[in-house]
């Protein structure tokens, strides 16, 4: 998958919960590779669909804006459906 080489920064970086392999989700690369390491039982979870294909998106569109920030936004979604998103102190 080439969005895996993709060093396009997201929107704004992602912090991770501790105990997953992956700290910190910082580019459309990284956003790719955390999904495609994901356990196999999160495959049917529309969320992570969803957020697999934004992310497709944003790479093929490269410079696009909005695709970029709509991948960011879903990530952060799935993220948080799945009480994955390490919220940033205030």
């Amino acid at each position: 998958m080439d969005a895996l080489l993709d060093n396009t920064p997201l929107w704004c970086p992602l912090s991770v919960k501790p105990g997953f392999y992956m700290s910190e989700i910082q580019t459309v690369g990284d956003a790719a590779l955390f999904i495609i390491k994901l356990p196999k039982e999160y495959d049917a979870r529309l969320h992570w669909r969803m957020a697999g294909n934004a992310v497709t998106r944003a790479h093929r569109r490269q410079g696009d804006a909005s695709a970029l920030e709509h991948a960011t936004s879903a990530m952060e979604s799935a993220l948080r459906t799945d009480r994955l998103l390490q919220e940033q102190a205030a």
